[in-house]
């Protein structure tokens, strides 16, 4: 079976502080990069339990449109859709040695709202005829959300 996902696909940059944060000085931290975003976290999560996974979304042909793809695609997945020249969303988390997490993102070329937008061409039409073939959209495909945990 193939499991196709529609949504966003961001990178996500994980800052987790090993003590309060020193205003304006260093403060000691781990920080980690991978591939992030509701829809692309799906696709992810389907590959590693072993099934067939294609992404469908917007991303961006830049330095953390291009970090972001290739995570998702070391993970397994297939990526399609349409590519754009910059943009590509970066969401920040700030994680506080209790676990409290604060995020900062960066929409980028997530911006847009509408479902067309995140399958122009139609893609997830042709895809999802298979009856081998199971489709899920990413509710930030209709309105914009910031949340990623990833496998990937």
């Amino acid at each position: 079976m193939q499991v196709v996902s529609l949504g966003d696909l961001v990178l996500d940059v994980v800052v987790r502080v090993r003590s309060e944060v020193a205003h304006g000085a260093d403060t000691p931290a781990q920080v980690a990069l991978s591939a992030g975003g509701q829809g692309a976290n799906v696709a992810a999560w389907v590959a590693a339990l072993g099934a067939s996974s294609r992404w469908i979304g917007k991303r961006a042909d830049d330095a953390e449109g291009r970090l972001a793809s290739e995570a998702l695609e070391r993970a397994g997945v297939e990526l399609a859709g349409p590519v754009e020249t910059d943009g590509n969303g970066v969401i920040v988390s700030l994680v506080e040695p209790g676990g409290e997490r604060s995020m900062f993102p960066d929409r980028g070329s997530r911006r847009s709202s509408s479902l067309s937008s995140c399958d122009p061409y139609g893609w997830s039409a042709i895809t999802c005829t298979s009856r081998d073939t199971r489709c899920l959209r990413s509710p930030s495909c209709v309105r914009p959300s910031g949340r990623s945990t990833s496998p990937a």
